[in-house]
């Protein structure tokens, strides 16, 4: 039973909206990259847990407060035993671990998984007291790249990694977890700690992006607009003025988060292609609305574009064309 669908996490949206309208530097280039692989593992981590579980409780993606700090959690499973934490690293490649070290090709990462999901596990027994509830901690990481291997002479860290090969059978292990009202209120006890993820806070710079309407399918600027349609000149994929809208109204979101978004904003962004009426209309749909001076500015209501796209039954005449390549 899922009671929090995994998120496209904000850090993605952001460079995936702003490679988009501009050149990613190397570094820019690096995080998109990161974070589209680490995303990629974790979407194949929900297809194999959605074969073998469905009566379990589970968070995917969610960030906690305990005490004085916030915690990340890729997977949280909730029984009545407790909880079991899954901490997913993509990786790909012929990795070691030597000497409390992870190397790949010989050269050390920055990051400790196997630390990582300590400090998860060592958290979440705050919780115990926060909330006088009795609970167990299982944790392991799962390397759901079917390229990733893992040599090591330590045989402690067998016990907390799981591999693509091993992950079926280490799901199904959990089939006779029991869950009752002692997993309820373990599930009623995370939520009451969810909070918005605080660790991404960058910005884009307004000025440097490019402005206009772009194909969602391919990404090209080269589109040409008719009543009801932009139509990519390169693939012929077309949207909607409305779903053009939607989608400036997102990348704002995603580009400038925290902020508020203006119908003359969305209107430079794309270029003035869109007459303000219509902006006008449309934002209506999905911001909210907030008097500032004489003016309203408006902040989205939904967390992502695909959100906000799924929100409304499509009762129009005229549709978008189905995407075969969506950009990301």
């Amino acid at each position: 039973m899922i009671i929090e669908e995994r998120k496209i996490g904000k850090e993605l949206l952001y460079y995936r909206a702003l490679s988009r309208r501009m050149h990613l530097n190397k570094e820019a280039q690096k995080r998109l990259e990161i974070h589209e692989r680490g995303y990629e593992g974790e979407v194949t981590y929900d297809k194999v847990y959605d074969g073998v579980l469905n009566h379990l409780y589970v968070f995917r993606g969610v960030y906690l407060r305990v005490e004085d700090s916030t915690l990340q959690c890729d997977s949280l499973i909730i029984s009545d035993n407790g909880f079991i934490v899954h901490e997913i690293k993509n990786y790909s490649g012929n990795y070691k671990y030597e000497g409390e070290k992870w190397f790949v090709r010989n050269f050390e990462i920055s990051e400790d998984p196997l630390i990582q999901l300590k400090r998860t596990m060592t958290k979440l027994i705050k919780l115990k007291y926060a909330n006088n509830l009795n609970f167990t901690i299982e944790g392991k990481i799962v390397f759901p790249n079917i390229d990733f291997s893992l040599s090591s002479a330590h045989d402690n860290i067998w016990d907390f990694t799981v591999m693509r090969n091993q992950l079926k059978r280490h799901l199904s292990s959990l089939k006779n977890y029991p869950v009752t009202h002692h997993a309820v209120e373990l599930v009623e006890a995370i939520q009451s700690h969810i909070v918005e993820d605080t660790f991404f806070d960058k910005v884009a710079d307004f000025d440097q992006l490019k402005k206009g309407v772009y194909c969602r399918s391919c990404g090209s600027f080269d589109v040409a607009k008719s009543n009801i349609h932009f139509k990519c000149n390169e693939c012929n994929h077309k949207d909607t003025i409305h779903t053009v809208i939607l989608q400036g109204i997102a990348d704002l979101n995603n580009l400038f988060r925290e902020q508020s978004i203006t119908r003359k904003k969305i209107w430079l962004l794309l270029d003035g292609q869109v007459c303000r009426t219509t902006i006008s209309r449309i934002v209506g749909k999905y911001c909210n609305s907030f008097k500032e001076g004489s003016s309203f500015s408006y902040h989205f209501k939904y967390y992502d574009f695909d959100e906000a796209y799924k929100s409304e039954t499509r009762l129009w005449r005229y549709r978008d064309t189905p995407i075969n390549n969506l950009i990301r």
